[in-house]
């Protein structure tokens, strides 16, 4: 019995080292589980929807009515405090006083138009649990299942099928009286209609399947008026320098040997010029990738007009066309070797830089939104 009791004596006096040791050393392993679930819920706060909650929430559920806003900040402050969650509230203003076209036309053979029958404004307010990098997250999915069960104390009054404030009250009244005799009723709450959603103020970029990639998005970081920065969709590409291309074995050896070479004669090129035609007053950007370096001028958001023919451009990216494409030359000037259908042209230039012989409208390219943001430290997503 007394070496069974120095035994005991002697694992306390070491738990107790360890255990001083570590409080007072390096942090236990759990303290940044701790710190990752602690969630801020501030009752004099209101916790608005921001970009900077992330792509991907889960919308937990919907107010509509005068009293929306103090029962979506009291259910925000429930979940923060009591689930832990990081949830947040987005307010949105519906009108439907507004007419609309319809289909068919009238008898006067003009468009029908049609008007809601709830011709008023309504302001909707939702409740979103946040900062999911994808729709496929982990740690998303567990909160969803938690979301659909939970009861928070907030929503009982409209869990008993009294006069509540969610949107689609009446859908949730009926879809309980159908799973009224179902067990899982009993497993779900008030908010088993929850669902993951993108982020309402994310922009649209972020959900374009493409995107110039980290090391092109690099090489144009530290140029002047980069193309990355025009505000449009579409430009005007009006200036081309390509690398080597090789056309025999002797020349692929020497084209290996100077596509760096050709490849930054041609950047400098397009950044000369860039800056030349901004000189001018022209909206002009530069674009570099692995190949190539490119010159456009002019930010559209659309190309033109679609009609049943194709597409008509806009008259401004019509008129750069024929600025800074490649003239005819001359009749003194002419090649007798040229036919009628293909006259010589002289491309334009500046700078003794030569413009493309025929400017063309391209496609703006754009940073990947969703690669920035997963780049971004966890603790600022």
């Amino acid at each position: 019995m007394k070496i069974v009791a120095r035994f005991l004596i002697c694992a306390l006096s070491c738990a107790s080292l360890v255990f001083t040791a570590s409080s007072t050393g390096a942090a236990p392993p759990w303290a940044s589980l701790v710190k990752m679930r602690h969630i801020e819920a501030d009752a004099n706060k209101t916790y608005e929807l921001s970009q900077e909650n992330g792509p991907w929430m889960i919308m937990a559920t919907t107010f509509r009515g005068p009293t929306s806003l103090e029962d979506a900040k009291r259910l925000v402050h429930e979940l923060r405090s009591r689930y832990k969650l990081p949830a947040y509230m987005h307010r949105k203003e519906f009108d439907h006083s507004d007419s609309m076209v319809g289909r068919g036309v009238n008898k006067y053979g003009q468009p029908r138009r049609m008007r809601n029958k709830n011709s008023s404004k309504v302001q909707e307010v939702a409740v979103l649990v946040g900062k999911y990098p994808s729709v496929d997250d982990p740690q998303a999915q567990r909160d969803l299942q938690k979301i659909k069960t939970m009861r928070p104390a907030s929503l009982e009054v409209s869990e008993e099928g009294q006069a509540g404030t969610h949107s689609y009250e009446g859908l949730r009244q009926l879809r309980s009286k159908v799973w009224a005799a179902s067990s899982q009723k009993k497993s779900l709450g008030p908010m088993r209609l929850a669902l993951v959603t993108t982020n309402p103020l994310m922009p649209d970029q972020y959900f374009r399947p493409k995107g110039v990639d980290q090391f092109v998005e690099k090489l144009n970081a530290q140029m002047r008026y980069s193309l990355l920065e025009c505000p449009g969709n579409y430009t005007v590409k009006v200036a081309t320098f390509y690398g080597v291309a090789a056309v025999s074995l002797e020349g692929k050896a020497k084209a290996r040997s100077s596509t760096n070479s050709r490849l930054e004669e041609g950047a400098d090129k397009a950044n000369k010029l860039t800056i030349a035609l901004r000189a001018k007053g022209y909206e002009a950007y530069q674009f570099h990738d692995r190949n190539s370096s490119v010159v456009s001028v002019g930010s559209f958001y659309r190309p033109g007009i679609e009609r049943p023919s194709g597409i008509e451009y806009e008259p401004q990216v019509v008129d750069l066309i024929r600025r800074f494409g490649a003239k005819e030359k001359a009749a003194d000037n002419l090649d007798p070797r040229a036919n009628a259908a293909n006259p010589n042209l002289q491309p334009e230039s500046l700078l003794k830089i030569p413009f493309d012989v025929v400017p063309t409208l391209i496609e703006v390219p754009k940073r990947s939104v969703s690669a920035d943001y997963a780049r971004r430290p966890a603790s600022l997503r």
